[in-house]
């Protein structure tokens, strides 16, 4: 059956939750998208992923497959590094509201990916006795994207900074000759920093055009709010809305960041059918996370430069709203309906200024299944598909903490689908060449692409080495090259209506791995 999940965010103060939402809104997106890509072992990531389920004679097998760690009869521990490089760029426009004759000032933004930091990883495993293997291993995921501070889809995102180290601990079990299984427990951290700007001025605006639209006067509505009002004609409730006035003219930087804990599990199975053949299965569970972060806001002057940030009294005493301010101000003397500064000053305020959020988000199950065939003693066959429902993560909700309803927002994710082969070879003067290639399908829309990860279809490339020095150390190398098929970013920010639109250079992400193995016991 369809099992609904998503994302949860508490929030205490109403006057926060869209910009909350609006940021948290990527965490999950950003780790479907571009987080969760499989480099853990630089052998498997040579042969295009194909070999995960069949993991064998690695410590790493405590992550990927933790039946794999009973194949071993040597203690081991490995450390190594994964160097990553992404290129993209945007080469379109922005428009105000999503009207394309009013275009947003600014740059497209450069290459907003560039080097990532060094992922480490670093495994150990220890046979105890001839039945059972023991293995722990720490790697890490990660995501930088950084565009220009002047870039024209600043209200969409500017930088985001995820980092998910991963602790595994798992045991390996011997069975038979031709059957092992194992079991595991993930602790995962996630932490991040996003950063955007906010056209707080556009957002009024809209929010009062919205309500004379429905020829009612402020009514409840995000992220402002006002006691019922009387009804006035659509006529003259538009004197009292400015027309494309107030729109970048009260912006503020709105950065996030936080971190959180999730506890997960993991198993795996590998069955030998016939001599030279391996059947493997492993299943990794859902995580999650419990968040704790903050928000820090800082106004801006007209624009994006950073010049001193507007106040309340620049605010207040707009010319654009001064027919608004007197007719609610009188309106406030005449009944008890809220005036001018309560209605819109202090929420507009309230939104610019740092604030607090925890809540949970949800990154679903992975299924793995692969085929192992020596065809030769020199050459192995690997064959792989894993299945992860991103889809099901389709919401990200806000709880507040009294009687408001829920604010639920779309995350429009789709299920992943990787399958991949790969051939190692093996010298007998203990090298081993190896060769991969896997094609996914993207977990994003690409009608609702977001430019913080603009992810699609993927292609990945490997190629690698093995080189057993001596009887104690061995060596592996990889290198992979990954093509996402994302040529277009068409995303509306939900809160101003602000339009970014155009064509996108395909991601292209080069990763280089190296690893050291030490091999001890007997």
């Amino acid at each position: 059956m369809y099992r609904s999940c998503c994302s949860r965010v508490i929030v205490g103060k109403w006057q926060l939750s869209s910009f909350l939402l609006a940021g948290l809104l990527a965490c999950p997106a950003v780790h479907a998208g571009a987080v969760d890509l499989p480099w853990k072992s630089p052998r498997d990531t040579a042969l295009g992923f194909s070999l995960g389920p069949n993991l064998t004679d690695e410590a790493e097998a405590s992550f990927l497959n933790p039946a794999g760690l009973a194949s071993l009869r040597r203690g081991q521990t490995s450390i190594g590094m994964t160097l990553i490089h992404m290129r993209t760029g945007f080469e379109g426009s922005a428009y105000k509201a999503g009207d394309t004759t009013r275009p947003l000032s600014g740059s497209r933004g450069g290459n907003p990916g560039g080097f990532y930091p060094p992922l480490p990883d670093l495994a150990v495993a220890a046979p105890l006795g001839d039945k059972l293997t023991l293995g722990m291993s720490i790697h890490a995921d990660g995501l930088q994207f950084q565009y220009a501070d002047d870039w024209v889809g600043r209200y969409h995102g500017i930088s985001t900074d995820i980092q998910i180290p991963t602790l595994s601990v798992a045991l390996g079990m011997h069975f038979h000759s031709r059957f092992r299984a194992g079991v595991g427990l993930r602790l995962q951290r996630l932490e991040y920093a996003m950063l955007d700007h906010v056209d707080l001025g556009e957002i009024i605006e809209a929010e009062l055009a919205a309500s004379c639209a429905t020829t009612s006067l402020l009514p409840e509505r995000m992220p402002l709010s006002v006691l019922d009002a009387p009804v006035l004609s659509t006529a003259s409730c538009r004197l009292l809305v400015p027309e494309n006035r107030l729109g970048q003219r009260y912006d503020f930087s709105n950065r996030m960041t936080g971190r959180g804990i999730g506890l997960g599990w993991h198993i795996g199975f590998q069955w030998s059918p016939t001599r030279g053949s391996w059947l493997g299965l492993s299943f990794h569970s859902t995580i999650t996370h419990n968040l704790s972060g903050k928000v820090s806001r800082t106004r801006f002057g007209p624009g994006w430069d950073g010049t001193p940030g507007w106040n309340a009294t620049e605010l207040r005493n707009d010319p654009n709203l001064a027919v608004l301010r007197q007719y609610m101000n009188i309106r406030a003397v005449l009944s008890d309906d809220p005036d001018f500064d309560s209605a819109v000053i202090q929420p507009s305020l309230e939104n610019s200024m740092d604030g607090h959020t925890g809540g949970q988000v949800q990154f679903p199950y992975r299924l793995s299944v692969g085929w192992q065939q020596h065809g030769t003693d020199h050459l192995m066959l690997m064959l792989s598909a894993t299945w992860s429902p991103w889809g099901e993560l389709n919401e990200l909700r806000a709880e507040f903490n009294d009687q408001r309803p829920d604010l639920v927002r779309s995350l429009s994710l789709a299920d992943t689908l990787m399958l991949a082969a790969g051939l190692e070879w093996r010298h007998p003067a203990h090298w081993q060449i190896r060769a991969g290639l896997a094609y996914e399908s993207g977990t994003t829309d690409p009608q609702k692409r977001l430019a913080r990860a603009p992810d699609g279809q993927r292609v990945h490339l490997g190629l690698g080495t093995g080189w057993q020095i001596t009887n104690r150390w061995v060596a592996d190398t990889a290198i992979t090259y990954t093509h996402i098929r994302a040529d277009r970013l068409d995303e509306t920010e939900p809160l101003s209506g602000h339009r970014v639109s155009g064509p996108l250079q395909p991601p292209r992400i080069w990763a280089a791995s190296v690893r050291v193995r030490w091999l001890w016991g007997h």
